[in-house]
């Protein structure tokens, strides 16, 4: 699985927001219909799947700009040019 994406930084956040929206809604319905004494439905289980896979590339992609950001500080800081 690639770890990051040609997604602007600037509109990764808005990207990383909605599926983790997304991904608290479908657990509330999932919840509810349970609490309701229904099973889940297969549709919302299989978003949820596709969510969560989505919300762990795009953290992942997060994780790799904060790292490239902390190794440009630290070239900074000791005088290198990266």
């Amino acid at each position: 699985m690639a770890t990051n994406t040609d997604l602007p930084i600037d509109k990764l956040s808005s990207w990383m927001f909605a599926a983790s929206w997304g991904k608290l809604h479908i657990q509330q319905s999932i919840k509810y219909r349970e609490s309701l004494g229904m099973e889940a439905s297969s549709y919302d289980v299989y978003q949820l799947g596709h969510l969560t896979e989505l919300e762990e590339f795009l953290q992942a992609s997060w994780d790799d700009y904060m790292v490239s950001l902390s190794q440009n500080y630290q070239y900074a800081e000791v005088g290198y040019e990266s």
